[in-house]
């Protein structure tokens, strides 16, 4: 049961990350438009490198939300990362349920069969007669 609700909530995440992504995008495209071209490809340029870039969007964005008429793109942009938090906490949490009831004996295991046995010749592990260890090579001091 928790392994169905588990599935459920990591597809809500990507979800939540695909509209994330699309928003993101959309903010760059109103940079664009509104002669920001720098800050487009700064954010564009840090999506890439560092990850950063959607952060930069998203805090520039709020800025010129009023300015730029995008409240709706901002506000449900905010609403995508807040529920992708929220969802990440819920599957953590989930994981932590499900790794709790687990039987501990469940997994015993005999410890004769974790034996590991090679089987080798002895000819593969003979050293060959002219094998010396190399002398130390000497520092010469200045």
């Amino acid at each position: 049961m928790l392994l169905a609700i588990i599935g459920i909530l990591y597809f809500l995440i990507v979800v939540c990350g695909i509209a994330s992504l699309v928003f993101f995008i959309m903010v760059v495209i109103q940079m664009f438009k509104r002669d920001e071209t720098n800050m487009g490809i700064i954010c564009i340029v840090l999506a890439f490198c560092t990850g950063v870039g959607p952060l930069v969007a998203f805090v520039y964005g709020w800025i010129k939300a009023t300015e730029w008429d995008i409240k709706k793109i901002m506000t449900y942009w905010s609403a995508a990362i807040a529920a992708q938090l929220v969802l990440v906490v819920l599957v953590m949490v989930c994981a932590f349920a499900a790794a709790a009831s687990i039987d501990p004996n469940q997994f015993n295991m005999d410890q004769d069969g974790m034996d590991i046995e090679f089987d080798f010749d002895e000819a593969d592990f003979q050293m060959p007669d002219d094998f010396t260890i190399p002398e130390a090579i000497p520092v010469e001091e200045e």
